[in-house]
């Protein structure tokens, strides 16, 4: 069935083959009106828009390389370099104010201490019991 030779011109005659190639004297003439179509059309087309809507075709700004600071007020956006930083301050003062002495209202005798000076304090003084709490053997039964 495929033994046969393909290249036979009897059996392409036969197998009703065309013997020539097609015609391609016109492509390059197709290819150059199609090209002048194509960018008449877009020519064209920007008049019309320009003609109907002058704004819409201006070019964008190009994007500044450093943006200007936001107003006052507005949050800023952390960036990976000042967000380690960030935490490392913040847990300084934290730090800092669970080992400090401060005064937080000085008229009404309100302070911050230590928190390791404010479980000595708790446990010298002691605790009060509320008539409602459970005791440990309550909890254990």
């Amino acid at each position: 069935m495929h033994d046969e030779q393909k290249d036979d011109p009897a059996v392409l005659e036969q197998m009703k083959w065309e013997k020539r190639d097609l015609p391609v004297e016109g492509l390059g003439k197709a290819i150059k009106y199609f090209a002048v179509f194509m960018i008449a059309s877009f020519g064209i087309s920007y008049l019309f828009i320009r003609l109907i809507n002058p704004d819409m075709v201006q070019r964008p700004e190009t994007p500044k390389m450093f943006s200007p600071m936001p107003a006052a007020g507005t949050p800023l956006v952390q960036t990976s370099e000042t967000q380690r930083q960030d935490l490392i301050d913040l847990k300084h003062k934290e730090n800092e104010a669970m080992k400090s002495y401060e005064w937080l209202n000085e008229e009404q005798g309100v302070a911050s201490i230590p928190v390791e000076r404010a479980q000595e304090l708790l446990l010298e003084e002691g605790f009060e019991i509320r008539a409602n709490a459970r005791s440990s053997e309550d909890s254990e039964e």
